[in-house]
């Protein structure tokens, strides 16, 4: 509601109640003038009627200023305490509001620290199963590493022996092919002297077969002495 005007135009009472008062003074002026009794009468009951009328009218006037400002101050007021109301009524919707979208954020807040700690868990879960496996990991691979140690080791012990074994082996078939060679050299001072085959020629094929014996006799060494 607008605010009163502070500069109020004068009513019609108000321009009556002056120009009655003027008259009366003007009248009063007028007996003095003309100094006759009837006439200061006359002016002096006109000027006392226009006086009081004057003022009552002024008065009456000035009441009802009083009361239409009383009347424009309680509008005012009126209209003061409903804009403080609807005022109030946003500030209380606006707290609603603000409490509201609080109560979803600490919802929320409430929903992410859950999930913080379900995760923290997860991953702590997580942690003790990677190193319980990575300590199950370093002792399978210790104990691989202590079979694969011992299966060299014995691998080289039997590939020691295996070589000891060979190089027996080798040496007895060293032995046995000297063994042949002797024997063999031992047949051949039993066979009898070489003669000219056109003298005796069955005598010569004899000793050709008995040297085609003593050669298969000998062959037989060699593969040996190769798987050696």
């Amino acid at each position: 509601m607008p605010e009163p005007s502070r500069h109020r135009r004068p009513s019609t009472r108000t321009v009556f109640a002056v120009v009655l008062l003027v008259i009366a003074g003007l009248v009063l002026l007028t007996a003095l003038v003309l100094a006759s009794a009837a006439a200061l009468l006359v002016a002096a009951v006109s000027s006392y009627a226009a006086g009081v009328a004057g003022t009552r009218m002024l008065a009456a006037e000035l009441a009802q200023s009083r009361r239409d400002a009383a009347r424009s101050r309680a509008e005012q007021a009126q209209a003061d305490t409903a804009r403080a109301q609807v005022i109030a009524g946003q500030h209380r919707r606006a707290i609603a509001e603000l409490g509201r979208r609080l109560g979803q954020v600490e919802s929320v807040a409430t929903s992410l620290r859950a999930e913080l700690t379900s995760a923290e868990e997860q991953v702590s879960d997580t942690t003790r199963r990677m190193l319980r496996e990575s300590r199950r990991a370093s002792a399978r691979m210790a104990s691989l590493q202590s079979s694969l140690d011992r299966l060299n080791h014995e691998l080289a012990e039997r590939t020691t022996a295996l070589g000891e074994v060979t190089a027996r082996l080798a040496a007895r078939e060293d032995m046995l092919a000297t063994d042949d060679m002797l024997a063999t050299w031992d047949g051949m001072e039993d066979l009898p002297q070489a003669m000219d085959p056109a003298e005796d020629p069955d005598h010569a094929a004899a000793g050709v077969v008995d040297l085609m014996t003593w050669e298969q006799r000998a062959t037989p060494t060699s593969p040996r002495r190769k798987h050696a």
